[in-house]
């Protein structure tokens, strides 16, 4: 799984492209469809599809964003995962788990990335 960074806006211009978003505002949590405006309170967001997942986080006091994607030679595990609040979120949201190796070879988890979701 390729991890970049990006600014702000690119982040922005480019998550709000992607089919699905999870929000995370000062008062509440929105999963679904990427909504055409983005709420004035966010402090988090998640944009993703089948191959990417665009983050826009904090860190260290300073809101940062990253890409994480899909590369065709990745070693992935896929995971369905069931919603319990299915009436406030939708029912199901997949989640890619990029599987890479330490130096003794020894698998482990590289990187979850959101890459679907059910309504």
């Amino acid at each position: 799984m390729k991890i970049s960074l990006l600014t702000l806006q690119d982040a922005f211009e480019q998550g709000k492209k992607l089919p699905y978003a999870l929000l995370r505002t000062t008062d509440k949590v929105i999963l679904g469809e990427t909504p055409p405006e983005l709420p004035e309170t966010l402090s988090e967001a998640h944009f993703f599809d089948e191959k990417q997942e665009i983050r826009i986080f904090w860190a260290n006091g300073i809101q940062k964003a990253a890409v994480l994607t899909e590369e065709p030679l990745d070693k992935t595990i896929e995971d369905t995962l069931e919603i319990e609040n299915i009436c406030r979120f939708g029912n199901k949201v997949k989640v890619s788990k990029a599987v890479s190796y330490d130096e003794d070879g020894q698998a482990y988890i590289q990187a979850i990335r959101l890459c679907g979701w059910e309504g």
